[in-house]
């Protein structure tokens, strides 16, 4: 009778061996479908930040480009208020009046909103170059971050 009892305890641990091994796979199994669901979520993930930022490149090169032209435009506004001509290329010997007001009034087709637009600019010239000197300062630091 002892056997028989020893016998039945060794058939209830086995048995309670095969269903705790059939436990583990199952927890394994679901774990790695878990991770399975994680990594294509994941890559997908890496392909719209890819995509977002091959976006935000090509933003930063206009922005780089439209930059590049105001900058010149500033460069010919402030040639133009210290009585040069806007171009930089000039031939032969030009004397322009050094005062604003005088090629203002030298052009004579310009209307009396010349000198209202001209004080317009003045004050919009100092925002642009507050704001081109914001964005060469945060593109430096989103160059950082893109090289990354």
């Amino acid at each position: 009778m002892a056997l028989d009892e020893k016998q039945l305890k060794r058939e209830k641990r086995k048995q309670a061996n095969r269903e705790s091994a059939r436990r583990s796979r199952m927890r394994k199994q679901t774990e790695y479908e878990e991770l399975v669901k994680s990594c294509d979520s994941l890559s997908t993930e890496q392909m719209d930040l890819k995509s977002e930022l091959d976006q935000v490149k090509v933003a930063a090169e206009k922005l780089r480009l439209e930059n590049a032209a105001l900058k010149e435009q500033l460069k010919n506004a402030q040639i133009l208020q210290e009585g040069g001509n806007g171009s930089p290329k000039t031939e032969g010997n030009v004397t322009l009046p050094n005062d604003g007001k005088d090629i203002l009034s030298n052009l004579g087709t310009v209307n009396s909103n010349a000198q209202l637009d001209c004080e317009t600019h003045e004050t919009s010239n100092s925002e642009t170059i507050t704001r081109l000197n914001q964005l060469l300062e945060s593109s430096s630091r989103t160059d950082a971050v893109a090289a990354r």
